[in-house]
């Protein structure tokens, strides 16, 4: 009982927040139309969201109210959903979000939309494909260049220690026992998450198959696959040479890139996104070639790369208001966020045509802008798992591997069973 008049509370609270937003819409400066944008809206992505606002306010007789997403597991959204009052431009983090919200009808296909204002001649095939869903459908849009998990370094601190630079994981083994015997982290992994340490195991079983973890998910990999196997013993051996810290499951994201940043950790692990961080820090900070390479092996893997873009993104509340003029503001935006990234902090560009930032590219930057084209395959983060029962227990049984809780044949024969219920 407690439980359901909590929830009650929690869902009266939520109402009256959104009807206190409603009743600052109606005092919208006359003959905009008002629009609510649901978007992550802290850190750097203050000023690209802020960028993209003001040019499309400046095109179109609208005006956008941000709120700020909280979350990435779609609890909010979902409660936005239940008591009808979801923004009429809404993100959305991941396949798992797309598909709840199929069923309940609160998302619809847009490509109809995408054609009709421009998207297929402005953007790119490669991120445009990125974005259809298996039923062939897009339902939320991105235009932002693929992200990958990356291997970040700081070089003065493998310089001070005399450690070279690992491009196969015999050397990322060696390289992380001198660190942890000179008392340096090899790699700051802010395990408070689960999601950095689940790419590590990612990253390795794509050595051998380059479906990765998304291929356990569409079926054509079994994790009971040697190449699997031998990823969840390769984590083991690296948790044991002391590759992740001692401090890593209290340590969170910030505390994770204040080690890095200060050379107390030679590595850590992070999507692309950081590459606009890694700019800030200056020079010395760039991203490991393939350090989970095979010996041997390195140039074939090179570019199969772990993580990539999904069918998260933007889309338009179906049941609102102006669903029409949302889905145009809501594609202008997408657009407009994209090129703000570029301009602003020199990200890779993904329009077909030219956009360019405002300062020159810091070279782990213009790095992987250059290594775009060359990818063979991608895979994708954790919070695209399609299965929420398999995406938890992923979570959860990964953790423990980390921890040394379990052993590499537990994981797997946990795991096993995991997807052969679920699937």
């Amino acid at each position: 009982m407690k439980r359901i008049l909590g929830m009650v509370l929690m869902i009266s609270l939520l109402t009256a927040t959104l009807w206190a937003a409603g009743q600052k819409e109606e005092a919208v400066t006359a003959g905009k139309t008002p629009i609510r944008l649901y978007t992550y809206y802290a850190d750097k992505a203050v000023v690209i969201v802020d960028q993209a606002v003001a040019r499309v306010e400046a095109k179109y007789p609208v005006e956008i109210e941000i709120i700020h997403r909280v979350d990435a597991t779609g609890v909010e959204l979902k409660t936005m959903a239940a008591v009808g009052k979801l923004p009429d431009i809404y993100e959305v983090t991941g396949e798992s979000i797309i598909n709840t919200f199929l069923k309940s009808g609160d998302i619809a296909p847009l490509e109809a939309g995408m054609e009709k204002y421009g998207v297929m001649k402005d953007v790119n095939a490669t991120t445009l494909g990125s974005l259809v869903n298996t039923d062939g459908h897009t339902y939320a849009m991105n235009f932002e260049a693929p992200r990958n998990f990356l291997i970040y370094y700081n070089e003065k601190v493998f310089k001070e220690n005399g450690v070279k630079l690992p491009t196969n994981y015999d050397e990322l083994l060696a390289a992380s026992k001198v660190f942890q015997q000179n008392k340096i982290i090899p790699l700051a992994l802010f395990g408070a998450q689960p999601w950095p340490g689940i790419m590590l195991f990612d990253s390795l079983a794509s050595r051998y198959n380059p479906g990765g973890v998304k291929a356990l998910m569409d079926g054509s990999a079994k994790i009971t696959d040697a190449g699997y196997v031998k990823a969840a013993n390769q984590i083991v051996e690296l948790v044991n040479a002391g590759f992740i810290g001692k401090s890593s499951f209290a340590t969170n994201a910030s505390q994770a890139f204040e080690l890095f940043k200060t050379g107390k950790a030679a590595m850590i692990g992070n999507g692309t996104w950081y590459l606009l961080d890694v700019a800030s820090y200056g020079e010395g900070f760039n991203y490991l070639d393939n350090p989970f390479a095979e010996a041997g092996k390195e140039d074939q893997t090179r570019y199969v790369r772990s993580g990539g873009s999904s069918q998260g993104g933007w889309t338009v509340n179906p049941k609102g208001t102006n669903v029409e003029l949302s889905t145009e503001i809501a594609i202008e935006y997408c657009k407009e966020r994209a090129i703000a990234s570029v301009e602003l902090f020199g990200t890779a560009n993904p329009m077909t045509y030219e956009v360019t930032p405002e300062k020159p590219r810091h070279p782990a930057a213009q790095k992987y802008s250059d290594e775009i084209s060359k990818f063979q395959s991608t895979t994708y983060f954790p919070w695209n798992i399609p299965n929420q029962e398999i995406g938890s227990a992923l979570n959860d049984n990964h953790q423990s591997l980390l921890a040394n809780a379990i052993t590499a044949d537990e994981f797997i024969a946990y795991m096993a069973k995991t997807i052969a219920d679920n699937q």
